[in-house]
């Protein structure tokens, strides 16, 4: 099971989960969307915390085989008038 899967699954925040683990919520959503690659320490910490439900093997397959999910930004017009 992937860690957005898991994520979904379990109705946990990527920001409740990075603060469990003690990293920033956007590292967590890098991960999840196969942007970041985790050091082992963290695919360890990972798996402990999804109880096994999500594996290193996983969270690197996840970013080799690019799932990579992008968030849309708002963009603003040059001449665009902001009151």
């Amino acid at each position: 099971m992937d860690l957005r899967e898991y994520l979904d699954k379990k109705k946990i925040t990527y920001g409740a989960f990075a603060e469990t683990l003690g990293v920033h919520e956007q590292t967590i959503k890098n991960i999840a969307c196969g942007i970041r690659k985790p050091g082992l320490k963290l695919a360890l910490r990972i798996e402990e915390l999804s109880e096994g439900n999500v594996t290193p093997r996983e969270l690197i397959d996840s970013f080799e085989n690019g799932s990579k999910t992008t968030f849309k930004r708002k963009s603003f017009r040059k001449n665009s008038k902001i009151n």
